[in-house]
Order: structure tokens, then sequence, then C-alpha cells
């Protein structure tokens, strides 16, 4: 969005060869089919995960910011409607605005999910082979620190309910200790 909203500030002066609407259009696409494809990927990686060991809501204060996120995302939307005509560039527009709503809030009606092969947080697995150790960390110990055995991204965190440590525990040993 935020490569689409540079491009729309610095290309409406250019006007030779192709188009800043053409190269804006374009942007509007391959973004859209990014978020798009990472949104149905993520169904054929709960599919292949293995079966569900343990699932956790998400926090309320994950929720709120996914949904501010979309509904700013809804409103502009709303506002392309009222301000603009329709045409080719505002349809591929609006189509790229859907498709960031959604990547924000789908997974917020979702939860975080120990599965048989590892876990998976919003649009990513984490195998249980990859991961080679976590810790619990930040206030109350409610955030997943999960250091990785990948090259290019060491750590990630999962912000989980402060009440979910103890039920995760149990998996987390067994399973990471079997990846070994």
């Amino acid at each position: 969005a935020l490569i689409a909203g540079a491009c729309w500030i610095t290309l409406p002066g250019l006007d030779s060869g192709l188009g800043s609407k053409d190269i804006l259009s374009f942007l509007f696409i391959f973004l859209s089919i990014l978020l798009y494809g990472s949104m149905v990927i993520s169904v054929y990686l709960r599919k292949t995960a293995g079966p569900l060991l343990f699932d956790v809501p998400r926090p309320h204060s994950r929720k709120v910011s996914g949904y501010i996120t979309s509904a700013l995302f809804v409103l502009l939307i709303a506002l392309t409607f009222l301000t603009t005509s329709i045409s080719r560039d505002v349809v591929i527009e609006i189509f790229f605005y859907f498709a960031v709503a959604l990547y924000f809030a789908l997974p917020f009606f979702g939860k975080v999910e120990l599965r048989a092969e590892g876990i998976i947080e919003t649009y990513t697995l984490y195998r249980w082979t990859n991961i080679s150790s976590y810790q619990w960390v930040g206030q109350n110990e409610s955030n997943l620190l999960i250091i990785l055995k990948a090259p290019w991204r060491k750590t990630t965190i999962i912000t989980l309910p402060p009440n979910q440590k103890e039920s995760m525990d149990g998996i987390l040993k067994e399973q990471i200790g079997r990846s070994l």
C-alpha cells in the first residue's frame, strides 16, 4: 500500500510512454495477486499442516488493530466510489483496496494453531523442523518468541493471550524436542 501510495504521489506528472495510471494499475494488480495468493496458500497450508493439536484465540488488542486497518481500507473503497466515476483504473484500485481489507481482517477471525507439522500464525506455517527453540517474553510472558533455523529470518514473535502459556508449553516442548 505504501509503494502504491508513493507511486500515486510521484508518478502523476509522467506522460511519456507507459503513463502513471498504467504503472499504478499494474502495481495494484500485482500487489492484489500477492495478497489474494497468500490468502489462498494459507488454506492449503492448513490442510497440509496435519491435525490440530491446540488452537489459541487471538488477543483482543491484535483483533482491534486488524479491524481498524481493514475499516480504513473499507472507508477508502467507499470514498473512491463516491468521489470518482467508475473506470477500469478505479475498478482495479477498488479490487486492491478490497484485497488489503481482507488480508488484514481474515486472520483476526482465526486462531493461532498448533498442528502436527508446526505452528500456523496468520498466513505462515512455522514447521517444527525449522524451529530450534522458543522463549516466553514480554509482559506476563505472553509473547512466544520462536527461534528459527532459517538463514534469512532468525526469530518471530507471536502475541498470545496471557492465560495460554501453560496450555501451549507442553505441546511446544514435545514437538520441538522431537524435531531436534
